[in-house]
């Protein structure tokens, strides 16, 4: 084989290889004609016992704005508006426990700024809408917050950081009986303490 075929063939071997190792690009969250079949994924309790523990690399990276694990965060990142941490918001379908693929990675990021700082504590507040009963719309909002615990521990967060409840429907994000309105209702958030 003679060299210059042979620098082609090596050349054409590391693009290859390049091209296979690139990332995927992060998709527009406010776009709803994407659809995959990972954004129909979702997670729930049967799922996360599955799930492997992640660590936190060395090689930091805090441009990239989706960069689990590789964040690192200042102290007070939770309160910056610009930062990663800003969305504090899960939000589930009706009648529904499982966390949607959407919000995986707000999980994610959260995870790795309560790990870097042990001694952060949040609270998971669990919330329905205001359709079925009173009792039933608690132990939804219940069964939501125990959930997204359970994907925090297994991101390696100490459940002593983190402590549920749940107001059902008692706290709607929005009064009103559209469709909008309820499902900004269907939800967890992330209140650190």
């Amino acid at each position: 084989m003679n060299k210059a075929l042979f620098q082609t063939a090596v050349v054409s071997s590391l693009v290859l290889l390049l091209s296979a190792c690139t990332t995927t690009p992060i998709k527009d969250e406010d776009s709803e004609d994407q659809t995959d079949a990972a954004s129909n994924s979702v997670i729930d309790d049967k799922d996360t016992e599955n799930s492997t523990q992640t660590g936190i690399d060395n090689q930091k990276n805090i441009n990239n704005p989706v960069c689990f694990p590789d964040c690192v965060y200042r102290k007070d990142a939770i309160f910056e508006v610009s930062s990663q941490l800003a969305q504090k918001i899960i939000y589930f379908d009706f009648d529904q426990s499982k966390v949607k693929e959407e919000f995986i990675d707000l999980i994610e990021q959260h995870s790795v700024y309560l790990t870097e700082f042990p001694d952060a504590k949040i609270r998971l507040e669990g919330h329905s809408d205001e359709r079925g009963a009173r009792e039933y719309n608690i132990a939804l909002g219940e069964k939501r917050s125990k959930v997204v615990k359970r994907y925090f521990q297994l991101k390696g967060v100490n459940a002593s950081q983190i402590s549920i409840v749940s107001f059902g429907e008692e706290l709607p994000a929005r009064l009103g009986h559209d469709k909008e309105s309820l499902a900004l209702n269907r939800r967890v958030e992330i209140v650190y303490e």
